[in-house]
């Protein structure tokens, strides 16, 4: 018969074993675990939890305010455009490829006319992208 251990049952004490009906069900048919647990249950009764301190509303925020300058500052993360949407090129592609064959068509030009399409799609986002950016640094050097 295997045993629980103190640790097991101190959780199952404080209500947080993981299987509480199999710890009640080994201690009601073995008596030396159930002396081990009354032990142990009376010595853990002594301990009590130190009372809560009120919190206000701005206690987020000093801790915030309190570890701020120990955190490492990274720098934003801004991935190329081309990163971007890799995965929506590839799955594209896929789907492109599935749907020639499906239909009996070559997919090899399905895919071309795909990454065409992908393409196009890019090269307008990065010319909204670099107007928005040239805009933007106009704006500050005036």
């Amino acid at each position: 018969m295997s045993h629980y251990s103190d640790d097991e049952l101190a959780l199952y004490f404080y209500g947080e074993a993981n299987r509480p009906e199999a710890i009640r069900d080994h201690l009601d048919h073995c008596a030396g675990c159930a002396a081990n647990y009354s032990e142990l249950a009376a010595t853990l009764k002594l301990v009590t939890a130190p009372p809560i301190p009120e919190r206000d509303e701005r206690y987020g925020l000093e801790v915030w305010q309190r570890i701020r300058p120990q955190l490492p500052v990274a720098p934003p993360a801004v991935l190329p455009l081309w990163r971007r949407h890799v995965y929506s090129m590839a799955g594209l592609a896929a789907a492109a490829v599935l749907v020639a064959d499906a239909t009996g068509h070559d997919p090899s030009r399905a895919v071309a006319v795909a990454e065409q399409f992908e393409l196009r799609e890019i090269v307008a986002a990065d010319r909204r992208i670099r107007r928005d950016i040239g805009g933007r640094a106009l704006r500050r050097g005036a």
